[in-house]
């Protein structure tokens, strides 16, 4: 969410040195998809999931022909696999910390920082910028209105983009994917807890999902946090074991 795809360059090249081809793009509006005036750029968080990731979806089965589709995601780029309308093309699904936002499954301190920007932060600044400036806050890249509008929305209810005023709920798209998916969550996350992971996990009812939650001392990783385990010298045990989870039969 705002994260660029450059950043995960060192990740996905893991994966190109072990035989693989890989395809980073990012959603409309952020990084090489960025806009002159953001202002005008009508997207919404849905969008990016129906057409940003579903397009990449096709372009990747056309220039790699037969070949197994693996799908990777972190945080929201993981839990937008569920509103695209291809998902049933992936063989296998990969989610890294990749959780509902759903406010209620944070501690207070998040839930906190969660309510403050839903309630003050994002409607304020992007009603006064037109759109939201996530980069003087957390240095990720600034954000459409649409898209913080409607997430927003989401982190409200429970059963975060599955409530039934929603239309992702009425479309089916989880249970369409029959697949296998392992869902990775690390113990110093403060974003994505063990139940706000789990709560992602289990809209794949007809999924064969493999839960892990794992300790930075048993990778040897000083700490992984959000982000950490994209880092080589962090990560590489937890690369090692995703690699091996996709080519495994």
């Amino acid at each position: 969410m705002g994260i660029p795809a450059r950043f995960y360059r060192p990740f996905a090249r893991h994966f190109t040195e072990r035989g693989m081809d890989v395809l980073l793009f990012d959603f409309r509006g952020i990084g090489w998809s960025a806009v002159e005036n953001l202002r005008s750029l009508q997207a919404n968080a849905s969008m990016w999931g129906l057409s940003d990731l579903s397009s990449a979806i096709d372009y990747a089965i056309h220039l790699s022909g037969n070949k197994k589709l693996i799908g990777v995601g972190h945080s929201f780029g993981g839990s937008i696999f569920g509103i695209t309308d291809n998902i049933e093309r992936l063989e296998k699904q990969v989610h890294i910390c990749s959780q509902s936002g759903y406010y209620g499954f944070f501690d207070w301190k998040t839930r906190l920082y969660m309510l403050f920007n839903i309630y003050l932060a994002m409607p304020v600044l992007t009603r006064f910028l037109g759109y939201y400036p996530a980069h003087w806050l957390s240095g990720s890249e600034p954000l459409p209105s649409g898209f913080v509008s409607e997430w927003s929305d989401w982190c409200l209810r429970e059963d975060y983009y599955m409530d039934d005023r929603f239309e992702v709920k009425h479309s089916g798209t989880h249970d369409r994917f029959e697949g296998p998916l392992l869902s990775l969550s690390f113990s110093d996350d403060a974003f994505a807890t063990p139940q706000s992971v789990d709560a992602m996990a289990a809209f794949y009812a007809n999924s064969q999902v493999e839960r892990k939650h794992l300790s930075p001392a048993d990778y040897m990783a000083n700490s992984l946090g959000h982000f950490g385990v994209f880092k080589r010298s962090n990560g590489r045990f937890i690369w090692e074991l995703i690699t091996d989870w996709i080519s495994k039969d």
